[in-house]
């Protein structure tokens, strides 16, 4: 039945009681609606003055939204700590107060530092009274006054003091006592009672947790210095958005405690994985001279795709309708059709039309609203290709689905370790950033690595000593002219040396110490201390692999403990999908099937392999059987723990080939 109904009819109010938002009330006659149709009379249109506006060809800025939060970079802050323990005699600067690198925020008085001294002071004069009497002997000894092994002792005693002389000096000098200072105090001079505690970097100091008393040992952090100047910019990219992103992308940030002011950034790199959240992080560097922005902060973020052509109308033309999005398209003068669109991405005042509407159609701008409501509230039909009658499908092969992620190999991932315990000296990487194998990561200062440099430096030299008296023993024996007795004294503690210097020599071999690094270590001279330089207590941590960094949780001044991993790294240049099929249908899954993948995130990916590995066993709980395909990666479009959807083509036929088959 025509259904037609005529405004006077249906509206029998006044126009007073349906003028709103500034329009014109609507007429009560002129109007007629038949269906999706509209006719409006001239009058009707110049009453609720009604305007139209063209459907365009136009340049759409594509915009990824994300929210985000303020961080301080690594980069940009560091932890202080003590490197002996002791007990806080001043705290020389308060939280929020700037400080340059080198000054002195707090005293420590230590006993450990004490025992230090007084072992420099004792090796010092045991060394002098030693050299002298070595002298003396030698001189008694060429006219045979002395025994032989008099004199043997005394050269060992000589050595032996010479070392921890040695020793004592390099490890006051790794605490801070500067070389002057020592020769000081082994000159007679007075003994320092505590330690400066430095600040090693210019900042301001945004947490002192120490106090005057209290007793502090090197794996308690007692400042944290920042440098609030320059910020990162986190941002949570939602995985279906994930694929849009990339680095080098511009982004516009604003601050809802702040306004309406946006910032202006680009993106400097993406996290290799999704959290457990199912988003990627990304950061973006932001300079904030003034201190505004905070770590922690909230803000919201635009990241910038660029721009496209597409269909785009007025922004007022849109009519929502519940879950209906219509517009008011003019057939002729005074006809207008209500048309069901499908609308994209909002730019400003327009919208992106998907489906609905074509370059060229006018649209009711002002007045669509009202007229709108002159309409049945049903659902305007529209054909698609999906109303055509389908002709019998063809003969297809069967096809499994499967959820799945993606993951890097385990061959395929590094894992940067302290070998000992320390504190982080400097970070030489950025996340993500690409690395080769035994480039430096990172460097550790540690106490404990200096001593098992200087204990390698004293055996060596006791064992230079062992070796020159079982030398001269030896000769002396052929002649019967030495006590069989002295001779295997001599021999043993050679053979006890030798195995120390072995025991220490792969220690610092398996703390990444090459062969020559070693041999050098060995070499030092330690006639005198002064002059031998410093043997260092900073061990380099190298990459186990090639790769790029997946992942650290590290600032400069972190304490952190042996055998703890410091840097994770992937080699991504193939990947897996991990998929898990149910009971029922891992059935007719055999390695070796053809395997179609796409992304949830990146609609346009679509990647081939077959299936690599099943496993032996289901999972327990949910009995399902998990698969392995292998994918290539080069184009880094894929990340660890990205949803994949997994078509296995398994073989078995359907439709016309299952009934050929069953015949």
């Amino acid at each position: 039945m025509r259904l037609s109904v005529v405004l006077a009819i249906l509206l029998p109010l006044s126009a007073a009681a349906l003028a709103h938002d500034d329009h014109a009330a609507l007429p009560t006659t002129g109007a007629t609606v038949q269906g999706d149709l509209l006719m409006l009379s001239d009058s009707a249109a110049k009453a609720i003055g009604l305007e139209t506006a063209k459907v365009r060809l136009g340049e759409m800025q594509r915009v990824v939204r994300a929210v985000g939060s303020v961080d301080l970079p690594w980069s940009r802050q560091a932890l202080v700590t003590s490197l002996i323990p002791g007990k806080v005699t001043e705290v020389l600067v308060k939280p929020g107060e700037t400080v340059t690198a080198g000054q002195v925020l707090a005293r420590v008085e230590s006993v450990e530092l004490e025992s230090l001294q007084l072992a420099l002071l004792q090796a010092s004069a045991e060394l002098a009274y030693g050299t002298r009497l070595l002298a003396s002997q030698e001189s008694l000894a060429s006219d045979r006054v002395i025994a032989g092994r008099t004199l043997l002792a005394t050269r060992t005693e000589v050595q032996k003091e010479r070392a921890r002389l040695f020793f004592a000096w390099q490890t006051l000098q790794a605490i801070g006592l500067p070389p002057e200072r020592l020769e000081d105090l082994r000159a007679g001079g007075a003994k320092m009672s505590t330690v400066s505690i430095l600040s090693p970097r210019d900042g301001v100091v945004a947490s002192a947790g120490v106090r005057p008393g209290q007793m502090v040992d090197p794996q308690e952090h007692l400042f944290h210095i920042v440098d609030p100047t320059r910020v990162w910019i986190v941002g949570k990219v939602l995985e279906a958005d994930v694929g849009q992103v990339r680095t080098g992308q511009r982004v516009d940030v604003t601050f809802p405690m702040l306004g309406d002011k946006a910032y202006s950034a680009e993106i400097d790199h993406l996290e290799l994985r999704l959290g457990p959240d199912r988003t990627l992080s990304i950061k973006a560097y932001l300079d904030n001279p003034g201190g505004l922005l905070r770590p922690g902060m909230f803000c919201r973020i635009a990241i910038e795709r660029g721009t496209e052509k597409a269909i785009v109308a007025p922004k007022d033309a849109l009519i929502v309708d519940h879950e209906h999005k219509f517009a008011l398209v003019q057939e002729s003068k005074g006809k207008f059709e209500r048309r069901s669109i499908e609308t994209g991405q909002l730019d400003g005042d327009t919208v992106e039309i998907k489906n609905g509407l074509f370059p060229g159609d006018m649209v009711i701008t002002t007045g669509s609203h009202e007229l709108a409501a002159l309409f049945a509230p049903s659902v305007p039909t529209s054909k698609s290709a999906g109303d055509t009658p389908s002709a019998e499908p063809l003969p297809t092969r069967s096809i499994t689905i499967a959820q799945g992620q993606i993951k890097v190999p385990t061959s395929q991932k590094r894992f940067a370790s302290a070998p000992i315990g320390g504190r982080i000296r400097s970070i030489q990487v950025e996340h993500g950033q690409p690395v080769r194998e035994g480039q430096v990561l990172a460097e550790l200062e540690s106490l404990e690595f200096q001593s098992l440099q200087l204990d390698l430096i004293e055996s060596r030299a006791m064992l230079a000593q062992a070796r020159a008296n079982l030398d001269r023993l030896s000769n002396l024996a052929k002649n019967d002219s030495v006590a069989q007795r002295d001779l295997w004294e001599v021999e043993r503690e050679h053979r006890v040396l030798q195995n120390s210097v072995e025991a220490l020599r792969r220690k610092l071999s398996v703390m990444g110490l090459s062969d020559d690094q070693i041999r050098q270590v060995e070499s030092t001279d330690i006639t005198d201390p002064a002059s031998a330089g410093t043997v260092s207590a900073v061990l380099p941590i190298r990459a186990p692999g090639e790769g790029r960094i997946a992942e650290f949780d590290l600032v400069p001044g972190d304490v952190v403990a042996g055998q703890g991993t410091l840097f994770e790294i992937h080699n991504a240049a193939r990947m897996w999908v991990q998929a898990f099929l149910f009971e029922q249908d891992a059935v007719d899954v055999q390695t070796g099937q053809k395997v179609e993948v796409s992304l949830a995130s990146d609609p346009s990916f679509h990647s081939s392999g077959t299936v690599d590995r099943i496993s032996p066993v289901l999972v327990s709980g949910n009995r399902a059987l998990s698969i392995r395909i292998e994918l290539d990666n080069a184009r880094r479009a894929l990340r660890e723990d990205m949803s994949a959807i997994v078509a296995i083509e398994t073989g078995k036929p359907t439709g016309r080939l299952a009934e050929k088959a069953a015949e």
